[in-house]
């Protein structure tokens, strides 16, 4: 169910998975089908899958009532494929606390727990606790775009001068926008010529042969930057991959926070901050501009995912 559409943090996590699945699983072949594939041919492929063949659903943050499509395809593929093994990649999950989102999670909990061969990775610890509470087989491993680092562009990349701000303008921003105006005149007072930047890539629809291409030209953007300030988790780990101090403010369901906390041995130019310490921003990014990371490679993180799976595969 890889992502079709043109949000670049979803196109880091497709790529992540095709690529760790190939280089650390070389003797299973690898089969991509995108979501659209599947919601307009899913008759004709489920009836080319085997018992024996493995599925494995895309990581992210879409698990829960906020974005019901892609939940809805994820109960579908589960419950249509009772005789395979189904690993579901680190994602976030987040049902909201009203009738509808009751609802819709004991849907979820009776179609998953049905399922006798369904593996659930979790990006953040609090998902994790959630999950086992109300899922099966629950594992903790980190977000997928960190296993791009230096694989897209080299870590060498020399950055630029400007100051980045990415920022959502969707129902997961707890931002005003005079609060988002205020980082804006913070962001001003680092120096340097301030870029408002985006994950959303320049393609409304991305296929699997566009996807190296426009992460690419997308990290190119990010690289113009001395630092970069945002509340998107993937504007977090584009930083991240390409070395770049990062000031981030937390969404509406604090997964960035959650996620940083799972790479926080390996980051030390990342810094989080609350609405509180807007004013302090000029003063954050001297701290932190030469902090950079922790030299043993990313790779180590994925370590025990990829025990995980070979136990679960064996």
């Amino acid at each position: 169910d890889a992502a079709s559409y043109g949000n670049m943090g979803d196109q880091a996590i497709a790529y992540a998975i095709s690529l760790f699945l190939k280089t650390e699983f070389p003797d299973f072949e690898y089969i991509e089908v995108s979501e659209n594939e599947l919601l307009c041919n899913f008759r004709e492929i489920k009836e080319g899958v085997s018992p024996h063949d493995i599925i494995c659903l895309s990581g992210g943050g879409n698990m829960g009532d906020m974005y019901p499509r892609y939940e809805a395809l994820r109960r579908k593929i589960i419950r249509n494929f009772p005789e395979n093994r189904i690993f579901i990649f680190p994602q976030t999950i987040d049902y909201s606390v009203d009738n509808y989102g009751k609802h819709e999670l004991e849907r979820s909990i009776k179609i998953y727990n049905a399922h006798t061969s369904l593996f659930i990775f979790a990006r953040e610890k609090k998902s994790v606790s959630v999950m086992r509470g109300i899922y099966k087989n629950v594992y903790l491993a980190p977000d997928m775009a960190f296993y791009l680092k230096g694989k897209i562009i080299p870590e060498n990349t020399e950055r630029g001068s400007a100051v980045g701000v990415c920022l959502r303008n969707d129902r997961e921003s707890t931002l005003t926008r005079e609060e988002q105006a205020m980082l804006m005149e913070q962001a001003e007072k680092v120096g340097g010529e301030v870029l408002e930047l985006s994950t959303i890539g320049q393609l409304t629809h991305v296929c699997q042969t566009d996807r190296f291409e426009a992460l690419r030209n997308k990290l190119k953007e990010f690289s113009q930057c001395k630092l970069i300030i945002t509340d998107r988790l993937h504007g977090m780990a584009f930083s991240i991959l390409l070395c770049i101090p990062c000031i981030i403010i937390d969404n509406l369901n604090q997964k960035l926070s959650g996620v940083l906390e799972t790479v926080e041995n390996y980051v030390y130019n990342v810094r989080i901050i609350d609405k509180k310490e807007f004013e302090l921003i000029p003063n954050i990014f001297h701290q932190i501009r030469n902090a950079g990371y922790n030299q043993r490679e990313m790779h180590d993180m994925y370590d025990g995912l990829i025990q995980e799976i070979r136990t679960l595969v064996n």
